[in-house]
């Protein structure tokens, strides 16, 4: 199995500053806080000359006016190693190497457990629980044809590519299971969706998602404020970026021609999410929040705005229903599909 990075949780845990020592590149502070210039380091840019390089030790971001290479931490550390920061191995593998150099994993227990609960013999300490990590299993008897999709205007060919299914045993018997993939398009875990939306209204949640669990001492858990669901299929730095609050609103747009789509997956918008929309999208780029006119909705686009829009052009746009945010609705068609 494929060694797991949470790559924006690492990004902020890595110092700047360590890394370019670690290098032997020495910079000097510009301008405003944690703004450092230099002579550009990369491999790829023997001739460098002046102080083409800039890099900002709080953003954790760099660039080269004179090479055009950019990037945040782990990209300059793949271009030192000589690797291409376009290739997910070589990403992978150098983001390994910087979290086993700069970043220490602390081992806690569990809190004590009362006398009524307390276990015969010594509890073995559990290391510290790791967020979205890669599940060594795949649901295998999920139906890609089952009637909801067919009901709800989905093309066999969009099932197929989100690997949608009816799921009838296991935690999600009776819902569609939504397989979750990582950026590095690893499966890190289902999210089940119900069928029957009246039920929401009785108190059922719409979406289950899934619960701690522990393996070989381990304890593994979901965080959706550390995901962006469909995030995995963008490409580097798009221009225009479609956000939305839940997954099956992905599907009807992207079925739609509307690529560069995500889900927030709820209604509020983390600090972690926030922080990887500008890594996703161009400088100068336009992110789209579509949402209904919901209460869940407005604290959602509260949310999701403050945060974003300082690093970005963002317009909020809002239709009534829920079910008016699709391909054919007049707000919608004016919107860039790639």
């Amino acid at each position: 199995m494929k060694t797991w990075i949470n790559f924006v949780e690492l990004r902020k845990q890595l110092d700047f500053a360590d890394v370019l020592k670690h290098y032997n590149v020495g910079l000097e502070p510009k301008g405003e806080a944690g703004q450092h210039v230099g002579k550009c380091p990369l491999p790829n840019h023997p001739d460098a000359k002046g102080k083409s390089f800039s890099a900002n030790f709080e953003k954790g971001v760099w660039q080269c006016f004179g090479c055009h290479e950019s990037g945040n931490v782990i990209d300059f550390a793949v271009l030192m190693a000589g690797k291409n920061k376009k290739d997910g191995k070589d990403v992978r593998e150098t983001a390994v190497f910087l979290r086993d150099r700069f970043v220490q994993t602390p081992e806690v227990r569990r809190p004590p457990a009362t006398s009524e609960q307390k276990p015969a013999g010594e509890a073995k300490p559990l290391k510290e629980g790791v967020v979205n990590q890669p599940l060594d299993f795949a649901l295998k008897t999920l139906e890609g044809d089952h009637p909801y999709f067919h009901d709800h205007g989905l093309t066999a060919e969009t099932v197929s590519r989100f690997g949608l299914g009816y799921c009838k045993r296991g935690s999600l018997t009776g819902r569609i299971a939504v397989p979750l993939l990582d950026d590095a398009e690893q499966l890190v875990g289902y999210s089940g969706l119900i069928l029957d939306e009246a039920k929401v209204s009785e108190g059922n949640p719409r979406y289950i998602f899934p619960t701690e669990r522990e393996v070989e001492g381990v304890l593994h858990m979901f965080k959706k404020g550390r995901f962006l669901y469909n995030g995995f299929r963008l490409g580097k730095a798009v221009k225009d970026l479609l956000v939305v609050r839940e997954c099956h609103t992905v599907w009807h747009l992207y079925q739609g021609g509307f690529v560069n789509v995500v889900a927030l997956m709820g209604d509020e918008c983390s600090r972690e999410q926030a922080a990887t929309f500008p890594m996703l999208t161009a400088d100068g780029a336009r992110i789209w929040l579509l949402t209904d006119s919901s209460e869940e909705s407005e604290n959602a686009g509260r949310c999701f705005l403050p945060q974003v829009a300082s690093s970005r052009l963002c317009r909020w746009v809002k239709v009534d229903r829920e079910e008016e945010i699709a391909p054919d609705h007049p707000l919608l068609r004016a919107l860039p599909k790639r």
